[in-house]
């Protein structure tokens, strides 16, 4: 007599996405960037950007008559020059992937730092469209600040790529530390300098935004092309 044997079931286990998913070569970082963002945040933003975010909204709603949207966009552009060495693309500087992928140094450069400037640009819609509305600030002021967010985050970027091709060998942390403040400044004025003439001239001080932001864009792009080299030195940052 043969005993019959029922097939034991195992349940179903639900197996999650891996992989980025997306992107092609340098575009893969940028990919990479976001889904990281999406883990540790919401909506593609990092948890500094999210608390930020309140913040600014809250204070807009609680000191209505002592606060102003450009005091806002003041306060969130000095906490971007203090947190600008925080970006995700510093760390790929430390790994050897970045410097495997056969394509051309300028566009990885790009790919590497291209969150930071989308993760301005979404958290300045959600910072200052509903500030800009709660202090009735008039919308071209609101375009302008968020512009100049983008314009901001864009030369951060492209000023670490640049401290990192001048100062990567340094071994003294205090003195990086006066040096990456001192660059930084000095690559704001030219920006600054515009925007407050052409603000003056022109009576606006949206355009005055606009004009700093368009300058901003510009020194990033040529920091780029003048530091794709430092992805063939990859001694030079991986410790």
């Amino acid at each position: 007599m043969v005993a019959s044997v029922t097939p034991r079931t195992h349940p179903k286990s639900a197996v999650k996405k891996t992989g980025i998913g997306r992107g092609h070569g340098a575009s893969a970082f940028f990919f990479k960037h976001l889904l990281e963002n999406r883990r540790s945040g919401y909506l593609f933003l990092n948890q500094f950007t999210l608390i930020c975010t309140v913040v600014a909204i809250l204070a807009s709603l609680l000191a209505k008559e002592h606060i102003s949207l450009m005091l806002i966009f003041g306060m969130l552009c000095y906490l971007q020059v203090l947190t600008g060495a925080m970006g995700r693309w510093v760390k790929e500087l430390t790994l050897p992937y970045i410097y495997m992928i056969p394509q051309n140094p300028f566009k990885k450069l790009v790919f590497a730092s291209l969150e930071s400037v989308v993760d301005s640009f979404v958290s300045g819609l959600i910072i200052f469209i509903p500030c800009g509305l709660i202090l009735g600030a008039p919308a071209a002021e609101i375009i302008a600040v968020i512009a100049a967010r983008v314009g901001l985050a864009a030369l951060l970027s492209a000023g670490n790529i640049l401290i990192e091709r001048i100062l990567g060998n340094m071994q003294s942390k205090v003195l990086v530390v006066m040096l990456y403040y001192l660059i930084l400044v000095v690559l704001l004025i030219p920006g600054a300098i515009a925007g407050v003439a052409v603000g003056l001239v022109a009576g606006n001080l949206a355009a005055g935004l606009f004009v700093d932001c368009a300058v901003n864009v510009v020194i990033a792009l040529i920091i780029l092309a003048l530091c794709r080299n430092l992805l063939h030195t990859m001694e030079m940052n991986i410790q």
